[in-house]
């Protein structure tokens, strides 16, 4: 039986972004045991605690406000609850935030924002209005042994930077989002240029109605 919902959020720096996003999920679900957490568990022949990430996130991106879901089957302080899951994870992951929120709500993401740092800088007069100010940008995704032609102008909310560092801010919808070695493609194709990213990292997961979300947890205690 569940008896609290909490939403965390942490931080994922350094050898640790080299874990997949199944490994992740595993680690965070010995950790929960290991610090005695009442995780509640899924029905079925086989059960699972009841933990979910609403974002994946790619192999080599480091994090500094990703969000785990998870609900108990007793009631424990959220800041408890915070401390004993860091005491239990390894070196460069760490929750920074734990809080109740409403049974029933569950996290829809609406955007996200990374930093990229470039290998190289793109040429001096690019900027990033000519992305933003364009109708179409077309990649190619591959993924294994498929490519696919997108678009990733509906998806670019801003872009700031300059030099080897930029900022891009990203839609995330039901049909997914894109990724930011895909905006630096079109920064390339744009150019006309090499360039690639030497490091990334995601720096915000923007969550539709938090607000909302923490009247409706009010209306239920």
């Amino acid at each position: 039986m569940v008896k609290q919902r909490l939403r965390l959020r942490f931080e994922k720096r350094g050898e640790i972004s080299l874990l997949s996003h199944h490994d992740l999920m595993r680690l965070f679900e010995r950790s929960a045991r290991r610090a005695g957490l009442p995780i509640a568990m899924t029905e079925g022949f086989n059960p699972r605690p009841r933990m979910s990430f609403p974002l994946a996130l790619g192999v080599g991106v480091e994090a500094l406000r990703e969000v785990v879901e998870m609900d108990l089957s007793d009631w424990l302080h959220p800041a408890e609850v915070q401390r004993r899951l860091n005491e239990q994870l390894p070196a460069g992951l760490r929750m920074t935030e734990c809080r109740a929120i409403a049974p029933r709500d569950t996290a829809q993401v609406d955007s996200v924002v990374y930093e990229i740092e470039l290998a190289a800088p793109p040429p001096a007069d690019f900027t990033p209005e000519s992305l933003l100010q364009a109708k179409e940008l077309r990649t190619v995704r591959t993924r294994e042994d498929r490519q696919k032609e997108i678009d990733v102008r509906p998806y670019l909310l801003d872009m700031q930077g300059g030099g080897q560092k930029w900022v891009v801010h990203l839609r995330v919808t039901p049909s997914g989002s894109v990724r930011p070695e895909e905006v630096v493609a079109v920064m390339a194709d744009a150019t006309h240029t090499k360039i690639s990213c030497a490091r990334i990292t995601r720096t915000h997961v923007n969550i539709v109605a938090d607000a909302e979300s923490q009247r409706r947890l009010h209306r239920t205690t």
